[in-house]
Parts: C-alpha cells; sequence; structure tokens
C-alpha cells in the first residue's frame, strides 16, 4: 500500500514538473495558425480532444489540445503559441479566432 502511494506522489510530482517546463517553454515562442485536423469524441472518463497541425520551417507537427471543439468542423483554423526552444511543444491559445466562432466567445 506505501508503495502505491509513493508511486502516485511521484507520478503526480513528474506530472506537474512537466506541465510547469511546458509553460516555461512557452513563454519564449511565437504564435501561427493551427488546423484541426480531427476531433475525438470524450472517453468514457475523460475530456474531448483535438488534433491540431500546423508547419514550422517546412516541418509538420501534431498535437493533442484537450477541451470541446465539438462545435468546431475539420479544416478549421485556430491560434496557437508554439516554442521556440522546441517547435513540437505547442497549445491552442484562441479557438475562436476564426470569424465565424468569434460570437461564441461570450460564453
Amino acid at each position: 500500500m506505501l508503495f502505491l502511494l509513493g508511486f502516485v506522489v511521484i507520478m503526480s510530482l513528474y506530472h506537474f514538473w512537466e506541465e510547469y517546463h511546458r509553460n516555461e517553454m512557452l513563454k519564449i515562442g511565437n504564435e501561427t495558425f493551427g488546423v484541426i485536423v480531427s476531433i475525438d469524441p470524450p472517453p468514457v472518463h475523460g475530456s474531448p480532444s483535438a488534433k491540431i497541425a500546423y508547419t514550422i520551417k517546412h516541418k509538420k507537427y501534431v498535437f493533442d489540445e484537450d477541451g470541446s471543439f465539438s462545435f468546431m468542423e475539420l479544416g478549421d483554423t485556430v491560434l496557437i503559441r508554439y516554442a521556440l526552444k522546441d517547435y513540437s511543444v505547442a497549445k491552442v491559445v484562441d479557438k475562436y479566432y476564426m470569424k465565424k466562432y468569434k460570437y461564441l466567445r461570450e460564453e
């Protein structure tokens, strides 16, 4: 039982450190446009997500972003921020970026 508790604590600390490191990398970054390539329904115990593709220096990157993208369609554009140290680290900054979704910003 003590081993299991220790494992959970170590995994939680690792997740916290990984998220902190990712956010620090994104502080020194640029913004660009990403395109939704797939929208995944929520799993039984989780949140829905979307795969976002973007291109930096002629190389394509894809990442998963949690959150509700059910109102969007494949091929829609979102504004993302990517890290300059590692272009594969990115997050969605504004999913209501497209003109047709600006009215949803009031939610």
